[in-house]
């Protein structure tokens, strides 16, 4: 199951409606998704904001000409960005809503923050449900990917611990050496294999 946070400027017009629509959609598909609204009453929404967008797998942000100035958008950025640079995740999705403006104009260093990631176009009604189903697309890969990671993970591990390192083998015991040997007691013999010869013997 893949983790989602949907961050968006609250009370304005479409950000409030996309951002419920695919909540429900991806709910649908079988996702966890988050919005601010899932707050449980009592708790301190910036520490509950933070720990549910660093527990993320994607951020999607949605950007539009009323939530590009808004400091919560902007917070919540800032955390996804920072770490996905420490963690490598989430991964964040802009969606543009009707918003061309170009990212070095966008207030803050927000611009600066989401430049470099590709983003979605929402410019009509009807685009969310073709941005749903992008999004569901890109939700089941990454469900693919962490299986298989999983998969060989766990291949590698068995590997480790079930095949027990191989002693190296002593030399083979040749029960004919046994004719070989002499009687014990008295000299070695000359021709014996086991006779070493020294330097004296090659003087007399």
């Amino acid at each position: 199951m893949v983790k989602i946070f949907i961050s968006y400027k609250r009370e304005a017009t479409p950000d409030e409606h996309l951002a419920h629509h695919l909540a429900a959609y991806l709910e649908q598909q079988g996702h966890s998704v988050f919005i601010d609204v899932h707050i449980p009453p009592g708790q301190e929404w910036s520490h509950v904001i933070q720990q549910r967008i660093e527990q993320a797998d994607f951020f999607i942000v949605l950007l539009s000409q009323y939530s590009v100035s808004s400091d919560m958008v902007i917070h919540e950025v800032a955390i996804a960005y920072d770490h996905k640079n420490q963690h490598n995740a989430p991964n964040i999705i802009p969606i543009r809503i009707a918003y061309t403006t170009p990212y070095t104009q966008m207030p803050y260093n927000l611009g600066a923050m989401l430049a470099p990631i590709q983003s979605m176009e929402w410019t009509e009604d009807g685009d969310e449900s073709t941005i749903g189903q992008k999004l569901n697309h890109l939700m089941h890969a990454e469900q693919l990917k962490a299986l298989e990671h999983d998969a060989t993970h766990t291949t590698d591990t068995h590997s480790s611990v079930d095949e027990p390192l191989l002693a190296t083998p002593l030399p083979a015991f040749d029960a004919q050496w046994l004719n070989e040997l002499d009687a014990s007691g008295g000299a070695v013999q000359l021709e014996s294999h086991f006779y070493v010869e020294r330097q004296v013997d090659s003087q007399a």
